[in-house]
């Protein structure tokens, strides 16, 4: 009778839990419809209160109502053949991207590749790998369209690794191919692929990916190849970006999220995550002055707001404004993934809290190294930095629909979310890459102007002002403008010894003298 009487006080406490989420659920709907339409009477803020309470409910609910127990080991994966088709949709998505050229930093970037200058370019940039490609495809014969195409294959690649990684946490063939076009539609997306010095985060993702999966094929006793390819990849990613410090953490988190890791996974995880802080660390001091910052209570807040906010909502303002129902439809769709997850509809074969909480983990530490200075603009500028909360982001969205019960399909309406947020990311990076093409044309009518004034030509050396910064977001000329006219039209421009001094008025130059 007391076994009775306890477990219907269970169900009748999962039930309020569960009514309170839909509550909860429903009035942070009814906000962030509201914030996305503009209404001055729904404020940023008031939508992330609102969106923390209802996902701290939801938390509860899932804890009250969702079996926990462990679940046996699994490597389940996802067919080689998935990587080109990732590749492949990838070019159709960002197509347009190949034709965009260099903007701002990648001038300089590709200067220093091509002369194999790959030392620091500053006190918190020692990123030798990636200028080293840079290098070989530049040497090659390479140019702009090749460095484009190079990242927009690696998306499709970290599109391919996300599936089979997240294939394994959601027991799902199905769940792993979902998450990876989540990952390659994610309009969020834009400012890593599309532009040429996004190489840094795309590369470093790609690589601590590779070091899940390697860590993914060790048995109990690893072969030397196994082990070399898993430490080579932590390596690889460290020397790609400073982000790269993540790669043993996330291994030690893909292990607990899909409970597969063994004992000697779990050490070289271990002695990698100790290199990783100790170089973390080292760079840490030397960047202190570019990066540091104290860590408040308010930082930790903008931190969590920033990088959920990011991947929940991954729209540019001009689409939240001139298409709202895009961001509408897209946010309305992950509060029912996290409400009808929460709520006792059904339980058997619902993903472990600790996997969801798991996913959770992998978005706010993709974005860790960034605590102290992270932001999003609403035009998207550095978006980049939320690249590998993606991939974690994705997992989430498919283990709240996960079934890990009898039947490994997930449930109808739930993977109809899915192919929802799959088909609005797709129009998204489309519609995203409209301030990167309009950057490319403005710095081409610049540069035209430039090449055909003869005042300019007149001259040795010339200074030029009030260059466009950036185009809604996609930048131009924020950086590299000497190396820009340099490569494009021969002109010499070095501001501390000019002859003559131009300034760009929006439409043409206009000389100082």
């Amino acid at each position: 009778m007391t076994g009775r009487l306890t477990t219907s006080s269970s169900r009748a406490a999962g039930w309020i839990a569960s009514l309170v989420v839909i509550l909860l659920g429903s009035r942070t709907l009814w906000l962030t419809l509201r914030y996305l339409a503009g209404s001055s009477s729904a404020p940023r803020y008031s939508v992330e209160s609102a969106a923390m309470v209802f996902v701290a409910a939801a938390l509860l609910s899932s804890f009250l109502n969702t079996s926990n127990r462990a679940l046996p080991a699994t490597r389940l994966t996802v067919p080689s053949w998935l990587w080109p088709a990732y590749c492949v949709v990838g070019l159709v998505l960002f197509w347009p991207a190949l034709s965009i050229g260099f903007l701002s930093d990648d001038f300089v970037l590709a200067q220093r590749a091509l002369a194999w200058n790959v030392g620091a370019i500053g006190p918190a940039f020692w990123r030798p790998l990636p200028l080293l490609l840079w290098g070989g495809i530049l040497r090659i014969g390479g140019g702009a369209a090749t460095l484009h195409l190079l990242n927009v294959l690696l998306h499709g690649t970290n599109a391919f690794l996300t599936a089979r990684m997240v294939a394994s946490w959601a027991r799902d063939r199905g769940a792993g191919l979902l998450a990876g076009l989540l990952v390659l539609t994610c309009p969020i997306s834009a400012e890593a692929v599309v532009w040429c010095s996004g190489v840094f985060d795309v590369l470093t993702t790609t690589l601590i990916l590779l070091c899940v999966a390697a860590s993914r094929a060790y048995d109990a006793t690893p072969t030397r190849l196994q082990r070399v390819a898993f430490f080579l990849a932590g390596l690889a990613a460290v020397l790609s970006k400073e982000t790269g410090v993540l790669a043993g953490a996330l291994v030690l988190l893909n292990g607990w999220i899909g409970q597969s890791q063994t004992r000697a996974s779990r050490r070289d995880a271990w002695i990698l995550l100790v290199v990783d802080a100790a170089f973390g660390l080292v760079r840490w001091a030397i960047a202190a002055s570019v990066v540091g910052r104290p860590i408040t209570r308010y930082v930790l807040q903008r931190w969590l707001f920033g990088t959920f906010g990011a991947v929940a909502v991954p729209w540019h303002v001009d689409v939240i404004d001139g298409i709202p129902w895009l961001s509408m439809v897209g946010s309305a769709a992950v509060i029912i993934l996290v409400g009808l997850y929460a709520i006792p509809v059904r339980t058997k074969g619902r993903a472990p809290i600790r996997s969801v909480l798991g996913a959770m983990g992998w978005v706010l530490v993709g974005t860790a190294p960034t605590l102290t200075f992270l932001f999003v603009s609403p035009d998207l500028q550095n978006s980049r930095y939320v690249y590998q909360s993606i991939v974690g982001w994705a997992g989430l969205m498919v283990l709240l629909c996960a079934n890990h019960g009898s039947s490994s399909r997930l449930p109808i309406f739930q993977q109809a979310l899915i192919v929802v947020l799959i088909l609005l990311g797709g129009l998204g990076i489309r519609l995203h890459l409209g301030p990167w093409q309009a950057a490319a044309a403005m710095r081409d009518e610049v540069e035209n102007a430039a090449g055909s004034d003869p005042r300019m030509r007149a001259c040795g050396v010339v200074s030029l002002a009030e260059l466009p910064d950036s185009i809604r977001g996609a930048y131009v000329f924020r950086n590299g403008v000497e190396g820009a006219f340099s490569q494009a039209i021969g002109l010499t421009v070095a501001p501390a010894r000019a002859d003559c001094e131009f300034y760009w008025d929006g439409h043409s130059f206009h000389s100082h003298r």
